[in-house]
């Protein structure tokens, strides 16, 4: 990921106009999603379903979570983009109203089992039972740990919108949905700054992490150092081996205009600042550590510690 990368695609979760439907009652736009191998489900779904002619819970809105688990299972590790799809298909397929309907998941999961050789290719039983539990349990407000699951309850949380609900970042399980629950919020307040304070022409700014994308998350700084610090912020001790796969501290820069700018705050002394994603220009690499492998352990931690002095305000 050196150099520059990129737009995020992250702009919003909103969807597009209305779909049209076509002279069988299928919608079109989920035709244009799904393509031909899911026709024989998608036919099948619309002939059957109580909700497929709904305006909130019918073809529109299936297409829209279709669309939502698409775009967060191509940016969420371990997530898996066909089995999301599936579930969009199938989550509200079974509602009898509109209204409160607490037993819709469980017979959606019923209409998988009964649905599945409909499905392009089979499930392997791990995804299956993946899938089970996501349809059962997709209306009880939880979160999840598992990807798959996760994208799926987030693809459809993105779309209450359509009901007038405000998104509750505390409810999504992905790191993009919360961060796009986020930026709704931001959005519908208009700039906030504490304390008050207004930019203009061009910013540089930086966002310190362990090596993934930048835009998938909302803060970035106007200070390098804060950034620095950030950056080593995910070790619970410094120059403790973190478990698992080792992240990279990664300070990275970026431009932005002023009138992307949705907030400002230095509390903290941290001047912080929330751009919207796609007003981010030029994110490219401003400092990475070195790999642990490429350094002694002492060398390692020492670079470590150099690097981690949170700076006081610089207001």
């Amino acid at each position: 990921m050196d150099g520059a990368i990129a737009g995020s695609g992250l702009g919003s979760a909103v969807p597009p106009p209305a779909p049209t439907a076509s002279e069988g009652g299928v919608c079109g736009d989920l035709l244009a999603i799904y393509g031909d191998e899911w026709a024989p489900l998608i036919e099948e779904l619309v002939a059957s379903s109580p909700a497929a002619a709904s305006l909130v819970h019918g073809q529109t809105h299936w297409a829209a979570v279709a669309r939502n688990a698409v775009m967060l299972a191509n940016r969420t590790d371990g997530a898996n983009a066909y089995l999301g799809l599936a579930f969009a298909l199938l989550h509200d397929c079974a509602r009898k109203v509109d209204g409160d309907d607490p037993q819709h998941g469980a017979r959606a999961a019923h209409r998988l089992i009964e649905l599945e050789p409909l499905l392009p290719r089979p499930l392997t039983e791990r995804d299956r039972a993946r899938l089970i539990d996501a349809l059962i349990r997709h209306d009880c407000g939880t979160t999840s740990d598992d990807p798959v699951i996760g994208v799926c309850w987030d693809a459809d949380r993105l779309d209450l919108g359509r009901v007038g609900v405000e998104l509750d970042p505390t409810y999504f399980s992905t790191i993009v949905g919360e961060t796009l629950a986020e930026l709704a919020l931001f959005r519908c307040a208009g700039y906030v700054s504490n304390p008050e304070r207004r930019f203009e022409g061009k910013l540089t700014v930086y966002r310190g992490n362990a090596g993934q994308d930048p835009r998938l998350g909302l803060s970035w700084t106007l200070d390098r150092k804060t950034a620095h610090w950030y950056a080593l912020s995910w070790l619970p001790d410094m120059g403790s081996p973190p478990d698992g796969p080792e992240p990279v501290p990664t300070v990275w820069s970026a431009t932005v205009s002023a009138e992307g700018l949705l907030a400002y705050y230095n509390r903290l002394g941290e001047q912080e600042v929330i751009p919207e994603p796609d007003a981010l220009e030029d994110v490219v690499v401003e400092m990475r550590l070195p790999s642990r492998d490429r350094m002694g352990d002492s060398e390692w931690i020492a670079a470590l510690h150099s690097l981690a002095n949170k700076p006081t305000s610089l207001e």
